[in-house]
């Protein structure tokens, strides 16, 4: 028995099935090979992409009519105690990093700052 939920998957691997099928044999249906001549390489690409998609299909198919496991209960008592915060600055310290980024970030976007500072680690060449 399907689940109604699943009927899009099973159609669509029925489809990746088929296609595969078709597929596998089609150089012979388009008569692009002969049955007495060797394979050419086109036709072991076609034989061999069509098992693949048949096989993914199959596989599938068979997790569409497959029952889903049973769902179970998360239990409080399974989890483990959170213990105390390491170190309960840390978000203090955080806020007063990004602070501190964002002022240097707009001191060397802003357009002042670049012209009068020439950035870090270049001397200002001295006036005559």
């Amino acid at each position: 028995m399907v689940n109604r939920e699943r009927l899009p998957l099973l159609a669509l691997s029925f489809i990746a099935v088929i296609a595969g099928v078709w597929l596998g044999v089609s150089p012979w249906v388009l008569a692009e090979q002969s049955p007495s001549a060797p394979w050419s390489h086109d036709t072991t690409t076609h034989v061999v992409t069509g098992l693949i998609l048949v096989l993914l299909g199959a596989l599938e198919a068979y997790a569409a009519t497959k029952p889903p496991p049973p769902v179970t209960a998360c239990q409080a008592d399974d989890l483990p105690a959170a213990g105390p915060d390491p170190d309960p600055l840390a978000d203090d310290r955080l806020v007063l990093l990004a602070t501190a980024l964002l002022r240097d970030l707009e001191s060397k976007t802003s357009p002042q700052a670049s012209a009068a500072s020439p950035g870090p680690g270049v001397k200002e060449a001295s006036k005559p």
